[in-house]
Formats: C-alpha cells, sequence, structure tokens
C-alpha cells in the first residue's frame, strides 16, 4: 500500500512537470513566440539583422527572412542585382557573424519588452578584426541604450573593455574583479 502511494505521488509529480512542458513547448511554438515574431518582427526584425551585420564588413547588401525564417542573403553580382543565397552558401566565419546579428536584433527588437539580453561565448571563432567590431557594436548598443542590460559570458578578456562590471569564476567561486 506504501509504494502504492509512492508511486501515485510520483506520477502526479511527473504529470505536473508534463503539463509545465507542455506550457514551455506551446510558448516557444508556432502559436507562442514565433506567431509573435511573425505577426510584429517580420518587417523589423530583418532591417535590424541588415544594419548590424554590416558592421561587420561583408559584401551582403541584404538579408531576407521567408515565411518559415529561413534566412538568404543579397549578393552583389555584375549579371544579377536580385541574386539571393542561402546561409549555407557563406563560411563559417560569416554564419557566426550572421548568428551574432540575429541575437543582437532580437535583443534589440525585445529590449522594449525585455530587461536584459544574455550572451554566451559571443565572440568563439571570430577573427581579430571581428572581435574588435562586436565589442564597438555592443559598446554602441550600450551607448545608445537599446539593451537595457546586457549580459555576456566568455573567456575572451578583451570584451571586458564593454563591460561596466567584471566577475570572475575560479574554482567555482565568484570574484567581482575591480
Amino acid at each position: 500500500m506504501k509504494k502504492a502511494e509512492e508511486r501515485l505521488k510520483e506520477t502526479e509529480k511527473l504529470e505536473k512537470k508534463a503539463e509545465m512542458y507542455e506550457k514551455i513547448e506551446h510558448a516557444l511554438g508556432p502559436r507562442g513566440i514565433q506567431k509573435l515574431i511573425r505577426e510584429n518582427a517580420m518587417y523589423e526584425l530583418p532591417q535590424i539583422t541588415n544594419t548590424i551585420f554590416s558592421h561587420f564588413g561583408f559584401p551582403f547588401q541584404q538579408i531576407r527572412f521567408s515565411e518559415d525564417f529561413e534566412i538568404q542573403l543579397l549578393i552583389p553580382s555584375v549579371e544579377r542585382t536580385d541574386r539571393y543565397i542561402s546561409v549555407s552558401s557563406i563560411s563559417g566565419g560569416q554564419r557566426v557573424a550572421l548568428g551574432l546579428a540575429l541575437r543582437l536584433a532580437v535583443g534589440r527588437f525585445l529590449s522594449s519588452k525585455a530587461e536584459f539580453l544574455i550572451l554566451d561565448e559571443p565572440t568563439i571563432h571570430l577573427d581579430q578584426q571581428r572581435r574588435s567590431e562586436l565589442v564597438n557594436i555592443l559598446i554602441s548598443l550600450k551607448k545608445k541604450q537599446l539593451v537595457k542590460q546586457l549580459i555576456l559570458v566568455t573567456h575572451d578578456t578583451e570584451i571586458e573593455d564593454a563591460a561596466d562590471n567584471i566577475y570572475h569564476v575560479e574554482n567555482g567561486f565568484i570574484k567581482f574583479a575591480v
């Protein structure tokens, strides 16, 4: 009897977890945040992404999103003015830069609704020039107050130039850098 009661309690806990996961799945799914983005951001988000991505100095003239959020880039060509290529056609460094531009664009778009933006290792796989450009973009976002609070998790000490406060994690302990 005791084992049956324990199993019943465990089943109830699992059912509550399943309900919570269903709510999360709904919020992140096609009828949740994706619907909000489609309705409110399909025009503005590519524009913001274009502006940010242009700071990286790649030769793309425009970024566009399909209704399914597939991304295409307009590349200048002598023979055609409307030549769009898929993201799979660009280099790894360009993909990383585009990914950063997209994250920053979403953060900028949501900044009126969100209190902070978290970037985890934003400089990974970037060359020195792109790192410097990213630091400048982050400093600009902060100065223009386009992001209320920016939290960066990184091993890259160069990005510390963009920080107001720096915390180091060593051996499981957090230390405030002076």
